[in-house]
């Protein structure tokens, strides 16, 4: 049972002795209910009435209320020992709500709807009734979260209560109140610890007025509470509250209140959640009642703490073998947390022993993909990553090797390159299928290197190993015409060349392209026919056929000088268009054909 230890609540003494009521003065009261419902947000390590500092999500919110009932809060006894219950069978709805508008703080309302109670004044008047107690708004910011395994946490708290109470019936001040403190928390496992420390500073009486101190005046107030996880759900725990008023003549009218309350709270998966609550008093003093019982529930999000990553690599530093730097997500153990490496291999392009910085490297199977350079290239993967190099100078000295990531920093390979060769046979006759001798062959090959040694034609007949790649082959023999093919070579391949020639139509003789039928144009045009064409075909083969390609002047003739112009430039574009470089190409027009000149094409050839 909780009692005040003095009359002076009741009556003050007057100089001569008598005991009389003071209209003036005790018409005042104060809050003596006792319980202030903090909100929660459906953790079921939360106490009821302290404020534990943690991780919220921002933007959150939750919803709570409490049905009390306490039988005696306010009892006065006076210098007989008679005792008088001033507020008794209080019963209350206490609502609390609460958002987050950022993480580290939350911002909370709370005030108690008394549905029923009664209430004896200084004057022994009886009254009873609903209405509503203070409200207090308050603001609790975290300083220190605990973390993923628990540990410490810290917070600071504001608090202001507004006179909306009825202060004669002891159900709330008669002026403005505000508080602060700090709150702290320590999780271990399933057991939780938490605590309050605040200042309050209230209304009180002056010393004129006194001996009425029942407005209550600062305290200092603490609490301490312990909670028990029974599971994810389920929470129970005991919870102590306890107020020292600073002024001495308060602290002897209205004692010490202080009370303790067995709690349990379970919470649903979608975030409602059901609590209850049995009070007991504590020692004497005015607002901790003997029996209280406190049932109800709410609604809010779950303030999981959000696990700590220092280094931000998506690996939770309970878990995070290198929590202050972050992991490297390359498939070589990225669950440890640590940044690492994969292991690289070089590969090297080399002809006899030395490095070719001019060789195509390309490696296939690394992690980034394919990669190419010259001379060489480094890619990297994990162990045992098979891999796949190929280099290539020119046309036809290549290499290529295969291998794996190994699990060594720092490994080279070498690709040693070696010619590729194919073999090409070419059989030669004239029209009549009969095996011609004196027969020379020329290959046109980009890459020197990729060039046979041998080209001869014995019987008609030759078998060359040349290196693979792009090749042109030209084919003659005195009397008959060039004949030309081109192809790719593949590696091992054997490609035949037939060469079936005609007599020639197209030769050099004193210093000019000679040709068995004239150079014509359609009409008096530019405009090359058919034949023509096919026969300015053959002038480019014996051109590329030769070892040095002469340079070409074309001459033309027409009925004016335009058209002469205009026909040298269609020679020149079909030469150019057949294989001639147009840099060895010089077309001149004429003008107009002299007396006793039937052919309007020449081609002279520079000496």
């Amino acid at each position: 049972m909780l009692s005040l230890l003095t009359s002076l609540a009741l009556a003050q003494t007057t100089p001569t002795g008598t005991t009389t009521p003071d209209t003036t003065v005790q018409s005042y009261g104060f809050d003596g209910h006792g319980f202030r419902l903090v909100d929660t947000d459906a953790d079921p390590r939360d106490p009821m009435q302290i404020y534990r500092p943690g991780a919220s999500t921002p933007l959150s919110f939750s919803l709570g209320g409490l049905v009390e009932y306490a039988n005696r809060p306010v009892v006065f006894e006076d210098a007989a020992g008679v005792r008088t219950a001033a507020l008794s069978n209080v019963a209350a709805l206490n609502l609390a709500g609460g958002f987050v508008p950022v993480g580290p703080l939350r911002l909370d309302v709370a005030m108690p709807v008394y549905l029923l109670s009664s209430s004896v004044d200084y004057l022994g008047t009886t009254s009873s009734g609903a209405g509503v107690g203070d409200l207090r708004a308050s603001a609790v910011g975290t300083v220190l979260a605990p973390g993923d395994d628990g540990g410490f946490g810290l917070g600071l708290l504001a608090a202001l209560d507004l006179p909306t109470g009825d202060a004669s019936r002891y159900l709330g001040t008669d002026g403005p109140a505000g508080l602060a403190g700090v709150v702290g928390t320590y999780e271990q496992d399933a057991l939780t610890a938490s605590w309050q420390v605040d200042a309050r500073f209230a209304p009180n009486t002056t010393a004129e007025t006194r001996p009425a101190p029942t407005r209550g005046g600062d305290t200092v107030e603490a609490a301490l509470a312990l909670s028990y996880l029974v599971d994810e759900a389920l929470g129970v725990g005991v919870e102590t509250h306890v107020a020292f008023p600073i002024d001495p003549v308060v602290q002897q009218a209205i004692g010490i209140p202080a009370e303790a309350m067995v709690t349990g709270r379970y919470r649903t998966a979608s975030g409602g959640y059901g609590m209850a609550g049995l009070g007991f008093g504590l020692g004497s003093g005015a607002g901790a009642s003997p029996i209280r019982v406190v049932v109800g529930g709410g609604f809010g999000t779950v303030s999981e703490p959000e696990p700590k990553d220092a280094d931000l690599d998506g690996i939770v530093d309970k878990a995070d073998a290198c929590p202050m730097e972050p992991e490297t997500v390359n498939g070589l153990a990225d669950d440890d947390g640590c940044p690492d490496v994969l292991p690289s291999v070089t590969f090297v392009a080399r002809l006899d022993g030395a490095e070719q910085a001019e060789a195509e490297v390309k490696v296939t199977g690394g992690s980034a993909g394919d990669a190419s350079d010259k001379g060489r290239v480094t890619v990297s993967g994990l162990p045992g990553t098979r891999l796949e190099a190929t280099a290539q100078l020119g046309a036809c000295r290549r290499a290529s090797v295969q291998g794996v990531v190994p699990q060594q920093e720092g490994t080279t390979l070498d690709l040693p390159l070696a010619r590729v060769d194919g073999t090409v046979v070419v059989a030669v006759t004239d029209i009549a299928d009969r095996p011609l001798d004196g027969v020379q062959v020329r290959y046109v090959i980009p890459d020197d290197a990729c060039r046979p040694q041998d080209t001869s034609v014995r019987g008609g007949r030759g078998i060359h190993t040349v290196g693979v790649g792009p090749i042109k082959v030209f084919v003659t023999a005195m009397g008959y015409d060039v004949f030309q093919d081109a192809f790719d070579l593949e590696p091992g391949q054997q490609k035949l060349v037939t060469a079936k020639l005609k007599p020639t139509s197209v030769r050099i003789d004193a210093g000019q392209i000679k040709v068995n039928q004239p150079i014509a144009f359609d009409g008096d045009g530019a405009v090359l026919d058919a034949r023509s064409v096919t026969t300015l075909d053959q002038v480019t083969s014996l051109l590329l056929s030769m070892d040095v390609m002469p340079k070409v002047t074309v001459q033309a003739w027409g009925s004016s000088k335009k058209v002469s112009e205009d026909r040298a430039k269609a020679v020149v574009a079909a030469l150019t268009a057949s294989g001639v470089p147009p840099e060895l190409l010089e077309a001149v027009g004429k003008g107009t054909l002299p007396r006793g000149q039937t052919d309007v094409v020449r081609m002279l050839v520079a000496q």
